[in-house]
């Protein structure tokens, strides 16, 4: 009985897992072909990226994932330490 629920639980946060990494957002960018400028805009997917900037005329250039940024130093109490 234990194995089934390791497995389930094994299975709930593969699923959580894969669920985080589609949320991420990303970098869009994009040729337009109307103003032949590159437009570029945040989102979680191309078709999102598209929706936000509400254009037609786009060329698909490229997607950057964004990572966020994480302080090597310790901050406690308004102190920092190494």
């Amino acid at each position: 009985m234990p194995n089934i629920a390791i497995r389930e639980v094994n299975s709930m946060l593969e699923m959580n897992y894969k669920e985080k990494i589609s949320q991420v957002i990303k970098l869009f960018k994009f040729y337009d072909l109307s103003t032949a400028q590159v437009v570029q805009t945040t989102a979680t997917t191309e078709r999102q990226a598209r929706k936000n900037l509400g254009k037609q005329s786009l060329i698909f250039i490229a997607r950057i994932r964004l990572h966020p940024i994480v302080e090597r130093s310790r901050n406690w109490g308004g102190y920092i330490h190494d």
